[in-house]
C-alpha cells in the first residue's frame, strides 16, 4: 500500500510540476506579447520539427525583418507558415521552408505578417494538439480524477490505518 501511496503521491507531484510550468509559459507569452503555435509540416526541418511548439514574438516590426529571419505570417489559404525569410521587393518579403526546393515567392506583406520566431520546443506541440482533442479532454481530465481520488482513498486508510493502531495499543 505504501507503493502504491508513492506513486500516486509522485505522479501528483509530477502533474502539478508540468501544471506551474505551462502556467509560468502562458504568463510569459501573455506578459512579452509572444504567441505559442503548433509546428504541422515538416518544411521547415531540420530546425523546427514537426509537433514542436514554436514561440513568435508579435512585436518585432515587419521593417526590422532581415534575410534569415524565421517569421510567421498567414497564407492565402488561412493557415499560419513558419518560413524563413530569403529576399524583399516592394514590402513583400520572399520566404522559403528550409526542406523545401522552391521558394514561397513574394507573399509576405505587413498586412499578413505575424512575428519572428524566437525559439521551439520539440515534440510539445504533439501533446498540445492531443489535449485539445475531445479524447484528449476526456482522457486528462479523467487521469486527474482518478489521481485526485486515489490520493482520497489512501489518505482516508492511512488515518483509519492509524485509529486502529491507537485503539489496539
Amino acid at each position: 500500500m505504501r507503493l502504491i501511496r508513492k506513486l500516486v503521491n509522485g505522479t501528483m507531484n509530477v502533474c502539478m510540476a508540468a501544471l506551474a510550468v505551462c502556467a509560468v509559459f502562458l504568463a510569459g507569452c501573455a506578459v512579452t506579447k509572444c504567441t505559442p503555435y503548433i509546428v504541422l509540416s515538416g518544411s521547415m526541418e531540420p530546425m523546427l520539427q514537426t509537433g514542436s511548439l514554436c514561440v513568435v514574438d508579435t512585436k518585432v516590426p515587419f521593417g526590422e525583418i532581415k534575410a534569415g529571419d524565421v517569421i510567421a505570417f498567414e497564407a492565402s489559404t488561412g493557415r499560419l507558415v513558419t518560413h524563413r525569410a530569403v529576399a524583399f521587393r516592394d514590402g513583400f518579403i520572399e520566404t522559403k521552408g528550409d526542406a523545401n526546393a522552391v521558394t514561397d515567392g513574394f507573399t509576405t506583406s505587413e498586412a499578413n505578417y505575424r512575428g519572428k520566431t524566437l525559439y521551439s520546443i520539440p515534440y510539445l506541440g504533439y501533446a498540445l494538439n492531443w489535449l485539445q482533442t475531445a479524447r484528449g479532454k476526456i482522457i486528462a481530465a479523467t487521469g486527474v480524477m482518478m489521481l485526485i481520488l486515489s490520493s482520497m482513498f489512501l489518505d482516508d486508510r492511512e488515518k483509519s490505518r492509524r485509529v486502529l493502531e491507537e485503539v489496539n495499543e
